[in-house]
């Protein structure tokens, strides 16, 4: 990919140097294919300071907050990176939605969320009985049950219950 032909320590420590890169690794650097350096070093524990250079690789993910190779500007006519599709439907977006667009629906779920677990933790009292109301208005309905069933009771005695003729006893 290419050779490290310099290296220069700058204010305030950070090392720079300067790569000879071959076709292969200059090619990577035009078509931004990767982004950062990752360093493989030694140092020492106490001071922190780095003892010794080793080599550095070409990666995406960088282990340390270093300065990028390549900007993530957008080249004229290039067409811009869409958002994953299954982030924009769980976010309610279309497939075309812009990265700004995401970031918005993203903090207005976590605006609703906010407003919800206020709500759940302090819920209106006007959609509650005080329990003194509740448990007289449930004794009153236990109380008219029991006398419904009285009375249905007595009704149904009276219904079926008769007096013998007079002169008439039982066979026996």
């Amino acid at each position: 990919m290419g050779w490290i032909k310099g290296l220069e320590v700058r204010d305030g420590g950070s090392i720079w140097g300067w790569v000879e890169w071959n076709p292969q690794g200059r090619s990577l650097m035009e078509e931004k294919s990767y982004r950062y350096l990752s360093p493989v070093f030694t140092f020492d524990t106490h001071t922190k300071r780095i003892l010794q250079l080793y080599s550095a690789g070409l990666t995406n993910q960088p282990n340390l907050h270093l300065t990028a190779l390549n900007q993530r500007i957008q080249p004229a006519g290039e067409p811009a990176m869409t958002l994953p599709l299954a982030l924009c439907t769980a976010l309610g977006l279309s497939a075309q939605a812009t990265e700004a667009q995401a970031v918005s629906a993203i903090h207005q779920m976590k605006t609703d969320k906010d407003k919800a677990l206020n709500r759940a933790s302090h819920p209106s009292l006007e959609k509650f009985v005080p329990r003194a109301d509740h448990d007289a208005a449930l004794n009153r309905a236990q109380a008219a049950e029991i006398r419904l069933r009285e009375i249905e009771h007595r009704a149904l005695h009276q219904l079926y219950s008769f007096k013998e003729p007079a002169g008439l006893s039982p066979c026996g």
